[in-house]
């Protein structure tokens, strides 16, 4: 059951999911974080619904799919995000399971953000982000451990997720330009 809330989170070197939606759950809120991990920048059991995801920055090194999950409920909607290329070959980008609003098969693979909004209507404002956007990180690499204070996330000052987010009213906090910054830290904040 839910609403579960995941609001202003900073997420750095995990091993394997950042996320963990598993035993169906529902009326997720993942608002505002930034997560970057060893494996895939949003893996997860494609077993949630109801979920709402917006502007936050996804980032992951592995060289599989940026996301490779979905959620079987048409209510689920994803926008306003920074998405890391975790591979170079354009088809694996995105491998998402029906939504409810697909036909035929319950699996699909896209190759860009463009697809993937074509065909579920998700991501129409998101973009893609490499680790070039934050203060002083880099893609945590598997065996390398690192302290707190080595990883810097918050923005550099002309990263393409300043401004790209969308005002979500008693969640967005301080805002500092035209619009909100994508992930957990407002730059200039």
């Amino acid at each position: 059951g839910g609403p579960v809330y995941f609001v202003g989170n900073v997420i750095y070197s995990v091993n394997g999911s950042t996320y963990k939606f598993h035993n169906w759950p529902a009326g997720i809120y993942v608002f505002h974080n930034t997560s970057v991990g060893r494996g895939g920048a949003f893996t997860s059991a494609p077993l949630w619904q109801n979920a709402t995801m917006l502007n936050n920055l996804f980032l992951g090194a592995d060289g599989g799919y940026s996301m490779e999950s979905g959620s079987p409920d048409p209510r689920t909607h994803l926008d306003y995000n920074g998405w890391s290329r975790t591979n170079d070959d354009p088809q694996r980008f995105i491998k998402f399971t029906n939504d409810g609003t697909l036909s035929g098969a319950a699996e699909f693979r896209f190759g860009s953000l463009k697809e993937y909004y074509r065909s579920t209507g998700n991501g129409e404002h998101s973009l893609l982000v490499d680790p070039s956007i934050f203060a002083g990180a880099a893609y945590p690499q598997h065996g390398v451990d690192c302290e707190g204070d080595e990883v810097d996330l918050r923005l550099q000052p002309r990263a393409v997720a300043i401004d790209a987010g969308v005002f979500l009213p008693n969640i967005t906090r301080r805002v500092t330009g035209a619009r909100p910054d994508l992930g957990a830290y407002e730059w200039g904040v």
